[in-house]
């Protein structure tokens, strides 16, 4: 990431994140002008999604979508290009609020974690631990695995058993025909508690499991995931978010009550260190 990226990416961390404290309509427009000066917007990871926290605050926020126009009448070039790619969605294609619509993708994660930061509202982190509800996948299919009859001539479950609990630390026995490890296992897959695991090891992880994930379940192990360890980076960030997943760990049962109760310590203990 250049040094472009890195400057427009604090600023706009610095802006948005918490905004719901303090929220300055004055801090918004400066930084619409900081990004559409020159190219810099176009130096940004995903403008899209930068985009969609100006069109949302514009959507909860109307009086600031004049304070948008003034910007774009004096940008150039790419710069009032975004700007003008932001007024034309809220004139003509406005996005659904993200609390009406079905969670289906990554974007829709980020979605209620921007409706967060602009309103403070309880209800998208709510939805987004609602997410670690979701069946849990991978055991699913591991206990269909450890069901099958096999043939007489197999002697590979055993090493593909043992395999995987040396790469991937999931046990299963094969005597018992039972899953032995505890806790949400696409979660597992991915993370380690609430931190995230390495591309490799991620990799190494999936291709030890004695069957392959179709696509679609890869992008549902993936919000799920996704989902934990951002719930987990606010928690230690924002004290409402904290506050909220203490009291849900008592309303929650299962694996989702101990991925919450993992949230709550490791930001308690970051807290205590800081």
């Amino acid at each position: 990431m250049n040094a472009v990226n890195i400057e427009g990416m604090d600023l706009l961390h610095a802006t948005f994140s918490r905004y719901y404290e303090s929220p300055s309509h004055t801090a918004v427009l400066e930084l619409l002008r900081h990004l559409a000066t020159g190219e810099q917007v176009m130096s940004l990871p995903n403008p899209d999604e930068v985009a969609y926290d100006f069109i949302r605050l514009g959507q909860l926020e109307p009086a600031i979508v004049e304070g948008y126009r003034h910007e774009a009448a004096s940008a150039q070039g790419v710069g009032q290009e975004f700007i003008h790619f932001i007024l034309h969605k809220l004139e003509t294609e406005p996005p659904p609020d993200p609390l009406s619509v079905p969670l289906q993708t990554p974007h829709d994660l980020d979605h209620h974690w921007v409706e967060f930061f602009l309103t403070g509202a309880e209800a998208p982190v709510v939805r987004l631990i609602d997410v670690l509800e979701w069946p849990d996948l991978v055991r699913t299919r591991l206990e269909a695995w450890l069901l099958e009859k096999p043939s007489l001539f197999d002697f590979s479950r055993k090493g593909v058993a043992e395999h995987l609990e040396r790469v991937a630390g999931i046990r299963c026995d094969l005597e018992a025909r039972a899953v032995m490890t505890q806790g949400d296992l696409d979660c597992h897959c991915l993370q380690d508690g609430i931190r995230r695991r390495t591309r490799e090891a991620i990799q190494q992880t999936l291709a030890a499991l004695p069957f392959k994930l179709a696509r679609e379940e890869l992008l549902r192990v993936a919000m799920k995931a996704s989902a934990l360890w951002s719930i987990g980076s606010n928690a230690q960030q924002h004290r409402k978010v904290l506050e909220l997943c203490a009291r849900e760990v008592g309303q929650r049962m299962g694996t989702t009550r101990q991925a919450l109760e993992w949230v709550v310590a490791g930001a308690r203990e970051r807290s205590a260190l800081n």
